[in-house]
C-alpha cells in the first residue's frame, strides 16, 4: 500500500516537472537538431573514443576500459551506437518520446546508457582533477617565487576576479617574414571574406549596399577611406576579458575587446611586444551598424549620440 502510494506521488511529481519544462526542452531540442549532423557526430565520437583509449594510469576511464577497445573497434562502436540510436530521429523524439512524462521515463537507448556510465566516470574524475589543480596552484606560487629570485625582479600579481586596467597602443605587427598585419581592418575585409562563399563569413546584404554607396556617415576614417571594423593593440588580455571596454587617453570608449591574435594565445604564459596583440571591434563600426544597417536610431538617441 505504502509502496504504491509512493510510486503514485513520484509519478505525479514527474508529470508536474515534465509539464513545467516540456516547452523549453522542445524549443532547445529543435535548435540542436537544426545544426545536428549525424556523420560529423559519428566521426567526432569515434575520435574521442580513440583518444580515451590512450589514457594511461589514473587517467583511464572505467567505462571505456571495460569495452576493451582498440582503434578499429572504437570506430565500429561509434558507428553502430549512433546509427542505431533513436536520438538522431527528431520526429520520433519530439512526438513519441516527449509525448508525455511516462513515455520519456520508459525511453531506453544504448547511447544514453553509455553516456550515463561515462558521466559517472567524469564526476569521479572531476574530483580528482580538482585535487590536482589544488596541488598545481600551490606549485605555481612556488614557481613564481623562484622565478622572481632567479630573475631578480617582481611580476604582476594575480588579479583574477578584480577590476584591472592596462595600457598600450593601437599597433600592427609582423607574424612572419615579409608579412605585416595592419592595425585596422575595414568593411572591405568583410566583403572580401564574404566572397569566399563560406557560411561563417556571410553578412547582411545591407552592409554591401551601404559600402557600395559609400554611406559611411560620420564613422569614416579618412586615411582608410572606409569605416574601421577591428583594431589591433598591444595590451595584455586573457580569457575572460572579452567584452571589456577599450578607452583612449581621454577615457572615451573606442572599442570592445573580443579576441587575441593567433600569435598572442601564449599571453597566459608570456607577453612579447613584437607579437602580442589583442583584437577589439572599433566602436565606429558598432555605431555604423546601429545607424546605417539596423536603423536603430532610438538606441543612438538613448546613448546621447
Amino acid at each position: 500500500m505504502k509502496t504504491n502510494l509512493a510510486k503514485e506521488k513520484s509519478s505525479q511529481a514527474a508529470k508536474q516537472l515534465f509539464d513545467l519544462n516540456i516547452e523549453k526542452l522542445t524549443t532547445a531540442l529543435k535548435e540542436t537538431y537544426e545544426s545536428y549532423n549525424k556523420q560529423a557526430d559519428q566521426r567526432i565520437f569515434a575520435k574521442m573514443l580513440e583518444d580515451a583509449i590512450a589514457f594511461q594510469g589514473k587517467n583511464q576511464l572505467a567505462s571505456i576500459q571495460k569495452l576493451q577497445f582498440n582503434t578499429a573497434t572504437a570506430q565500429e562502436f561509434a558507428t553502430v551506437i549512433i546509427q542505431n540510436s533513436k536520438l538522431s530521429d527528431q520526429n520520433y523524439i519530439l512526438n513519441t518520446v516527449l509525448a508525455n512524462a511516462d513515455a520519456l521515463q520508459k525511453f531506453d537507448d544504448r547511447l544514453l546508457d553509455f553516456q550515463g556510465k561515462l558521466n559517472n566516470d567524469v564526476v569521479d574524475f572531476a574530483a580528482e582533477q580538482k585535487r590536482r589543480e589544488g596541488v598545481l596552484n600551490k606549485l605555481m606560487g612556488d614557481y613564481v617565487a623562484v622565478k622572481e629570485i632567479f630573475q631578480a625582479k617582481n611580476f604582476i600579481p594575480d588579479a583574477n576576479s578584480t577590476l584591472r586596467l592596462t595600457y598600450g597602443h593601437i599597433k600592427g605587427y609582423s607574424p612572419a617574414d615579409a608579412t605585416y598585419m595592419k592595425p585596422f581592418t575595414t568593411i572591405e575585409g568583410i566583403i572580401q571574406k564574404g566572397n569566399l562563399g563560406l557560411a561563417e563569413f556571410d553578412y547582411p546584404q545591407e552592409i554591401k549596399t551601404a559600402y557600395l554607396n559609400k554611406n559611411f556617415g560620420p564613422y569614416l576614417q579618412k586615411d582608410l577611406g572606409s569605416v574601421p571594423v577591428n583594431i589591433l593593440y598591444d595590451m595584455d588580455t586573457t580569457g575572460g576579458n572579452s567584452g571589456s571596454p577599450i578607452m583612449n587617453a581621454n577615457g572615451e570608449l573606442i572599442g570592445v575587446n573580443f579576441d587575441r591574435a593567433y600569435d598572442a594565445t601564449i599571453n597566459d604564459f608570456a607577453w612579447n611586444e613584437s607579437y602580442s596583440r589583442s583584437i577589439g571591434v572599433d566602436i565606429r563600426y558598432v555605431l555604423w551598424v546601429a545607424d546605417k544597417i539596423d536603423n536603430a536610431h532610438f538606441i543612438l538617441k538613448e546613448m546621447g549620440i
